[in-house]
């Protein structure tokens, strides 16, 4: 069976900073993040499967628990999450727990975020191959697709769905979706104008989890943001009224709003009635007034 180390640099192209206490690592090029995770954190939450990725208000003695803060913030700001499903050592905590075999067939598709009791979850939104998203050196060649051990762990939990065709078109580094959304606004920000292409986020208005397969990759269902404009939209702390006037929650207090320079920010031009149907579902949904 494939190490960790060379499972994450050769095959994903995304080495682990510390092979000895690493929960995960970042492929660049891609804006991918694969995290480790492990199968007894899965969870059932009305139908849509999470999956616990840490844990706050405890003392942490490994290394890689900062390291997996800086990861999630990642996920939350534009980059793509992938979940390495691992078995361990059952009765170990995660900080200790050894790693007896993980998936060198698909990873999950991580997003969205939440919060329980201190305990941090990524939605499982479906699962995808190894093969069609991994960009090291080895990716083609260096799996065993007869280990047994490892292989086929995913898909006790998650659904065969169209959801691996749409993690592979619209999120690998936000691909053709990005790609058309940047097109319809001028390569730039439909906000600041800003045009640096590592500054800018094309999410999704109707989150990725909640959209069809078709919603998925329409580029009226986008909006190019500058990364802390989508984080605020993301969260629901933003919307977009109809004529385009930036709406603020109540949540931000005046202080942090002015902080944020979220004053008289609004949408550089009107947007389709497409995207105005995406709007109001983030207005009535995601909002938090």
């Amino acid at each position: 069976m494939i190490s960790q180390s060379r499972f994450f640099t050769n095959v994903l192209g995304a080495p682990q900073p510390n092979t000895r206490y690493s929960w995960g690592g970042v492929n660049q090029a891609t804006r991918q993040v694969f995290l480790k995770v492990w199968e007894r954190d899965i969870r059932d939450n009305g139908g849509q499967p999470k999956i616990r990725v840490w844990q706050a208000g405890i003392t942490h003695t490994s290394h890689g628990h900062p390291e997996r803060r800086r990861h999630l913030s990642l996920i939350e700001t534009g980059h793509s999450g992938w979940g390495v499903l691992c078995l361990g050592s059952a009765g170990r905590e995660k900080e200790s727990a050894k790693v007896d075999s993980f998936d060198t067939d698909r990873v999950l598709a991580l997003s969205t975020l939440t919060i329980d009791n201190n305990e941090y979850f990524l939605n499982i939104d479906g699962s995808a191959e190894v093969g069609q998203i991994a960009t090291g050196p080895d990716a083609d060649h260096v799996i065993d697709r007869n280990d047994s051990a490892a292989v086929g762990l995913v898909s006790r939990h998650v659904p065969e769905t169209t959801t691996r065709t749409a993690v592979v078109e619209t999120r690998i580094g936000q691909g053709i979706f990005r790609a058309a959304v940047l097109r319809q606004w001028g390569g730039a920000c439909c906000v600041t104008e800003v045009t640096t292409p590592d500054a800018l986020r094309a999410g999704h208005i109707k989150p990725w989890a909640e959209s069809s397969h078709a919603e998925r990759l329409d580029p009226a269902n986008g909006l190019p943001l500058v990364a802390t404009l989508d984080a605020l939209f993301n969260r629901g702390l933003i919307t977009f009224k109809r004529n385009g006037d930036l709406r603020i929650s109540k949540r931000l207090e005046a202080p942090e709003r002015d902080r944020l320079g979220l004053a008289g920010l609004k949408l550089r031009c009107p947007v389709s009635d497409a995207a105005q149907s995406y709007l109001n579902h983030h207005r009535t949904q995601r909002f938090q007034g």
